[in-house]
């Protein structure tokens, strides 16, 4: 793990939650990360140079292969729509997440499941999602049309409660790096033994 920061600004709280995080996930998701650097990044400019375009004030973190870009922890609130700085360690654990989610399947689908799991993980709840947002993970065609961060977390935490994070584990172990739709569901039915239907999450929202 190497921290960067463009203000040679790294600290010593920084990098002991770092170690922390990498050794609870190494943990929970049975893989290990070869280095994981972070940079530290001081404005909204920063990040969209970065990210390559104009981004939303409350994009704060992301990943691209074994790097976390993140909003500095001293400008987190002033450079972002985040009213809490503590904010700035969930969204840390978030990110990391993303790291191990990718290393273990080798891909980030589905959306859903992928920011729904860093979600759950970073302790970052959200509101439950009304039915007809929640059903909108039954298709590739529906992405980007409802917040993939409510909706995933809460069947996330669903997925859990049921059937425990050693069955939500093995049906993310059993992803491939590219995978469809139809290939998903089939897997979703091998591990959990329930349809990937409208109808089973249906009954499973309703019980929730």
């Amino acid at each position: 793990m190497l921290i960067l920061d463009s203000k040679i600004d790294s600290n010593k709280k920084l990098a002991q939650f770092s170690r922390r995080t990498e050794r609870e996930l190494e943990k929970f998701f049975g893989v290990k990360l070869n280095s994981v650097w972070i940079l530290l990044l001081n404005s909204r400019q920063d990040i969209n140079a970065v990210y390559g375009k104009k981004t939303p004030d409350w994009l704060v973190g992301f990943t691209h292969q074994n790097t976390i870009f993140i909003l500095n922890l001293k400008v987190y609130t002033k450079e972002s729509s985040h009213k809490n700085q503590q904010d700035f360690w969930k969204t840390l654990k978030h990110e990391y997440c993303h790291l191990y989610y990718k290393k273990l399947t080798g891909n980030t689908y589905p959306d859903w499941l992928n920011e729904g799991l860093a979600s759950y993980l970073a302790k970052q709840k959200r509101p439950k999602p009304e039915l007809r947002e929640a059903l909108y993970i039954l298709g590739d065609k529906n992405r980007g049309k409802y917040d993939v961060y409510k909706v995933g977390y809460f069947w996330v935490n669903l997925l859990i409660d049921k059937f425990d994070k050693k069955k939500l584990l093995k049906l993310i172990g059993s992803l491939k790096p590219q995978m469809s739709q139809p290939e998903f569901e089939r897997i979703f039915y091998k591990v959990l033994k329930i349809k990937f239907s409208r109808r089973s999450l249906e009954d499973l929202y309703g019980k929730y």
